[in-house]
């Protein structure tokens, strides 16, 4: 069985550092929102390329808790940035 990898993180670390440090500084709701944002946007390209939903569902699940751990390093590790 082929399985098709849109996802790899290494080619990825740019985009999930500045999607991070984007939203890092937002208040907990307008992170999750804009966060969202990001997400479906990067869904609806991939589903404009053609992708089957169950490719798009699990590359985006894989970006947003790459996404999703950078935020908590950036937060933990700046105390300046919102909490």
């Amino acid at each position: 069985m082929n399985q098709l990898l849109l996802f790899p993180a290494v080619k990825r670390v740019g985009t999930i550092r500045r999607w991070a440090s984007a939203v890092s500084g937002y208040n907990p709701k307008s992170r999750e929102k804009t966060l969202r944002h990001y997400l479906d946007q990067y869904a609806e390209g991939l589903r404009k390329r053609d992708f089957p939903d169950e490719v798009v569902t699990r590359d985006v699940a894989s970006l947003e808790t790459a996404v999703r751990v950078e935020i908590s390093h950036l937060l933990q590790y700046d105390p300046g940035r919102s909490a």
